[in-house]
């Protein structure tokens, strides 16, 4: 249940409705009903999503402790250190535009979706 109150808790704190945070995240208004009401959970991609929008880490949004019992490990994303040049070219984890990116800009970074769509559609059509 702890779950439950802390997505309640950290989406009223940033003022937004279930609404608002569902089309953050591409899901509907009762999805985020039910992960209040504690009928439901999200996969563990929509949890790390979560984590990064409300800029917490993973133990606190899910145990709502600063970190797993017994590790040593930084509390929020806040503290830990910027990512050196030897991680800029990696795949984007999020299908999520970042703030101030252009669609331009993430379809350059998400080009295997669309050679995905293409080719469902080949396949589909031939």
């Amino acid at each position: 249940m702890k779950f439950a109150t802390q997505v309640r808790t950290y989406r009223q704190e940033r003022g937004w409705s279930q609404e608002a945070l569902a089309q953050q995240l591409f899901l509907t208004r009762q999805t985020i009903s039910k992960w209040e009401q504690g009928d439901a959970t999200p996969d563990l991609e929509t949890l790390v999503r979560l984590a990064t929008l409300f800029n917490v880490s993973l133990d606190r949004l899910v145990l709502g402790q600063a970190t797993a019992p017994g590790s040593d490990a930084t509390a929020d994303r806040t503290q830990r250190p910027t990512p050196g040049p030897e991680n800029t070219n990696r795949r984007p984890t999020s299908l999520t535009p970042k703030t101030g990116q252009t669609a331009y800009d993430w379809l350059e970074d998400n080009w295997y979706l669309g050679l995905v769509l293409v080719l469902w559609i080949y396949v589909f059509f031939h």
